[in-house]
C-alpha cells in the first residue's frame, strides 16, 4: 500500500486536502500545453495536464473513476489536524 494512503487511512485524512509542497499549477491556453509539458519533461520535470478552465458557472469538477464530483473546498490543509 502506498505510503500517503496507509497515513491517509490510519489518521481518517483527506488525500485531495492535503499540503501539495514542491507542485506549481501552471494554466495556460489549451493550444501550448504540450509544449509547456514538453519542456518541463525536456528539464526532467515530471509534468502531465490535468484540467481546464471553464465558465464560472460551472464551478469546480473532479473527473475521476467515479464520474463528475463537486471539488471539496479545505479550509485548511488536512495534514493540520494532527496538530
Amino acid at each position: 500500500m502506498p505510503m500517503c494512503q496507509r497515513l491517509c487511512e490510519t489518521y481518517r485524512l483527506d488525500p485531495l486536502g492535503l499540503i501539495a509542497s514542491g507542485s506549481l499549477l501552471i494554466t495556460v491556453p489549451q493550444e501550448q500545453a504540450q509544449d509547456v509539458i514538453g519542456a518541463c519533461r525536456a528539464a526532467g520535470i515530471d509534468c502531465a495536464a490535468i484540467g481546464r478552465v471553464t465558465e464560472p458557472e460551472a464551478g469546480l469538477v473532479l473527473k475521476g473513476p467515479n464520474g463528475d464530483e463537486k471539488l471539496p473546498r479545505y479550509d485548511q490543509d488536512e495534514v493540520a489536524k494532527l496538530f
